[in-house]
Formats: C-alpha cells, sequence, structure tokens
C-alpha cells in the first residue's frame, strides 16, 4: 500500500476511510477505489538525530561492528528507507542499502537505525517530504 503525505491543511482533500488511534495515519481511498495511507505530518513533527555508542549499537543492531545513527521521529515511515520481503522490512534491498538502513530492535515505530556513513540519504529524504530535523 502505498502512503501520501500530507499537512493537517491538507487533509479534506482525502477521502478518509478509517481512523487510527495514532492521529498522524489514516487509511484513504482515491478516486479509482485504490486503497493508500495518509501519514499527516504536524508542525512539530521533528527529526532527532542521535550517533548510538557501543553498547547501544549492540543492543539495537546486535552487531557491535557497525557506526550507527538513530532517527527518531513521533512515527517513522521505514517504506521510504528499506523493501519488504516476506512481509518484513528489508536491509538488503536495493533502497536500503542506499539509505543505510539497519533492521533493528526495542525501537518501537518511532525510531530507527541507519548506518552513520549514509544516514544523510535517509534525513534528506525525509526533509524532502516535509519534516524538519530538531
Amino acid at each position: 500500500m502505498k502512503t501520501i503525505f500530507c499537512k493537517p491543511y491538507q487533509i479534506k482533500k482525502h477521502k478518509i476511510i478509517e481512523n487510527f488511534p495514532n492521529k498522524q495515519i489514516k487509511h484513504c481511498i482515491d478516486s479509482k477505489g485504490e486503497k493508500y495511507k495518509l501519514h499527516i505530518i504536524y508542525p512539530n513533527d521533528t527529526i532527532k538525530i542521535k550517533v548510538l555508542d557501543e553498547t547501544e549499537v549492540l543492543w539495537f543492531t546486535g552487531k557491535s561492528d557497525l557506526k550507527v545513527t538513530m532517527l527518531t521521529l513521533n512515527w517513522m515511515p521505514k517504506e521510504l528507507f528499506c523493501g519488504v520481503s516476506n512481509g518484513f522490512y528489508n536491509q538488503f534491498s536495493e533502497l536500503a542499502k542506499k539509505t543505510g538502513y539497519i533492521r533493528s530492535v526495542n525501537t518501537g515505530t518511532t525510531s530507527l537505525c541507519f548506518l552513520s556513513d549514509k544516514v544523510q540519504v535517509a534525513l534528506n529524504i525525509l526533509i524532502k517530504k516535509g519534516f524538519k530535523v530538531e
């Protein structure tokens, strides 16, 4: 399912068919009957950047030999950074290799881990969609 990003003033342009407890995410339907996910970007949505130390890298990735940066947002749109394989986000997809996405644990839906030398690619994608860096 594709995701469309919008600002709060643009919500009226979309036909919402399902609301979620997370006020930023809605399921919508277009004029052709195709469903899509709407991700609403609020003015206070800012990206927090944290370079992880060795202990944190091990905790979040299970590896200790990587330089990792974590990006945190109130809802991270994983589909912008990696492909899906067998129902799981895949760090080996071409997109993930480009963005440096690393499949991680213990981050919830608010944070994602990236190789530090490629995290700027991921940041640029978020900025282009309308998010701001703290």
